[in-house]
Order: C-alpha cells, then structure tokens, then sequence
C-alpha cells in the first residue's frame, strides 16, 4: 500500500499554540492527580489512588487540605 493524500479531505495545519492552549484547556488526568498528591502532598500511593479515583472526592480532599498542615490527617 502507498499513502497519498485524500483528495476529498481538506489539509489542516495545527499550530504550536494551538496545542499548547488545548492542553491547557484539559483538566487534569487522574494520573497526574495522583503523581501529584504523592509529591505535593506526601501521600502514600494507596491514599492517592483511593482520593483520585473520583473526581468529586479529590476536589473535596484539595478544599479541605487548604485549612490544614497536615494531609494525611484529611
């Protein structure tokens, strides 16, 4: 098979900044979340994956966790 372009198919070009504003547009993965509880917060990882399996749950663990010192405690 040989690829050519599709003649019915209109070329687009993506830019750069448009990349970067779409990615900053995606809210946060659930992975990432969790990378980041561990690092910011120093959770162990079973307390992460636990708060980052629902979305809900892990907004509610970052609005709680701004009145205290202590992460783990929440």
């Amino acid at each position: 098979y040989r690829y050519f372009p599709e003649p019915d198919l209109v070329a687009i070009s993506i830019s750069d900044e448009w990349i970067k504003e779409i990615g900053q547009s995606i809210p946060e993965l659930p992975d990432d979340k969790k990378k980041r509880f561990i690092e910011q917060y120093k959770l162990p990882e079973y307390d992460a994956d636990i708060l980052t399996s629902s979305k809900k749950l892990a907004d509610f663990f970052e609005e709680c966790v701004k009145y205290t010192d202590d992460a783990k405690s929440v």
